[in-house]
């Protein structure tokens, strides 16, 4: 369509009805991809940004563990894992969301800067929580995980608040809708299951 209307303009006929057809159908679709696009972010955001506590809560939870706790080691490793996890992929969406922040400048910097914040913020907390874990009586562990693990769940509170700050609002809002939904499903269909089991 648009090589199309490209040779049209080409041979002169730019303002020919068939041409300004042409231009019409390729912004309606130019349109429909912007539209597309931010659907997807829209739903990237709500889905990466829904829940920003149980990550950490699970860390810390991790970290705080007594020792001889069975399987404290490897309940560390994998609740580290989904942190880290967690900001890489909260990260990556903020960042989507800065490109695609329809121009405010200011506004994407800012959030560049606290998925930066974020990604540098969790291999410090990561490794605060294990020195943490491995002397739970030593005070100056103990306050240096508290104030990374502070600063971590600030960044995170700041990221996203950026984020819904750049997000469309009503389609954040039916976005939103529909993983709510989806999680009252769940819930639902595992505690009928459970029911009937009984």
């Amino acid at each position: 369509m648009a090589q199309d209307l490209d040779d049209m303009v080409r041979r002169g006929q730019g303002n020919s009805p068939r041409a300004q057809n042409l231009a019409r159908q390729l912004a309606y679709k130019l349109h429909q991809l912007k539209n597309s696009i931010q659907g997807a972010l829209v739903d990237r955001v709500v889905e990466d940004f829904c829940d920003i506590t149980s990550p950490l809560n699970q860390f810390t939870e991790a970290v705080l563990a007594p020792e001889g706790t069975p399987g404290r080691e490897a309940n560390f490793t994998d609740k580290a894992g989904n942190l880290q996890n967690f900001s890489k992929r909260a990260a990556k969406t903020a960042r989507l969301v800065a490109a695609g922040s329809g121009g405010n400048k200011k506004l994407a910097e800012a959030l560049m800067g606290s998925a930066a914040q974020v990604e540098s913020l969790t291999p410090q907390l990561i490794n605060a929580g294990r020195i943490r874990m491995s002397y739970p009586d030593n005070k100056a562990a103990d306050e240096h995980f508290e104030n990374l693990r502070q600063q971590y769940a600030d960044s995170v509170a700041r990221m996203r608040s950026l984020a819904d700050q750049t997000t469309n609002p009503a389609k954040f809002i039916q976005a939103s809708g529909k993983v709510e939904l989806s999680k009252i499903k769940v819930v639902f269909r595992f505690n009928f299951f459970t029911w009937l089991m009984l």
